[in-house]
């Protein structure tokens, strides 16, 4: 499976292998599509990607439209030849290139980010390398935070690089602003219109001529001067 979820300033694609020998990993996805559905309004790929997404999103289409291509054609044919899929069962990526494998926790609370990030990696139910990036999906009731992290190889210690958030109230935020914009929009767009059916009109009425008469001009003389009271 796939997926593409719009964050705030960031785009993040998701797929899944799934196999029956890990009933862990379908928990994991069926709790974070349950809190997508919670925290993400309703809308189809032309706010994700298509001409009504932000330019960077339209742009990087491409970029995970490759990503997504080219995992399905190799887990495809590893599964027409019985061979293992060598991969995470959860894997993401922000850019179409780089790869993360996905770890995802689900909380009643958000915690502490480091804490969070640790205790998710240390209980991964697949190696994980050192200095390699991870992606953590910390899953709550109505609100789920993305940390991109990676445990150092010198001391172990758990490195959080990024955090990016994603709850109801955001949303339900950005759809009134966007409901907010698309009627300014609107209200601009019809009163262009008005203006243009104006100049129209004008423009097929006949043309009122103009009667130019004579103006008699007063002369200023010695004999005819301009009095002025004191």
């Amino acid at each position: 499976g796939m997926l593409l979820v719009g964050l705030p300033g960031r785009l993040l694609g998701v797929r899944f292998t799934l196999t029956l020998g890990n009933p862990t990993a379908f928990q994991e996805v069926e709790t974070l599509m349950h809190t997508l559905r919670e925290v993400t309004a309703p809308s189809g790929s032309s706010k994700v990607i298509g001409l009504e997404a932000p330019i960077g999103q339209q742009l990087a289409e491409p970029l995970f439209r490759e990503w997504f291509a080219r995992h399905t054609e190799d887990v495809l044919g590893k599964f027409a030849a019985g061979t293992p899929v060598n991969c995470a069962p959860i894997e993401g990526t922000f850019d179409g290139g780089r790869t993360l494998p996905v770890l995802i926790v689900a909380v009643e609370t958000f915690g502490h980010a480091d804490d969070i990030v640790t205790r998710a990696m240390t209980n991964a139910s697949f190696a994980l390398a050192l200095n390699e990036p991870v992606l953590v999906i910390e899953v709550a009731r109505a609100a789920l935070r993305v940390h991109e992290a990676w445990r150092n190889e010198r001391d172990h210690r758990v490195v959080v690089e990024s955090t990016v958030a994603l709850d109801r109230a955001l949303v339900e935020r950005a759809a009134a602003e966007s409901a907010l914009r698309a009627e300014y929009e609107r209200v601009a767009a019809e009163r262009r219109a008005e203006e243009a059916r104006d100049a129209a009109r004008r423009a097929a009425e006949p043309a009122v001529p103009v009667v130019v008469t004579a103006t008699e001009v007063a002369t200023i003389t010695r004999t005819n001067p301009v009095r002025v009271t004191d």
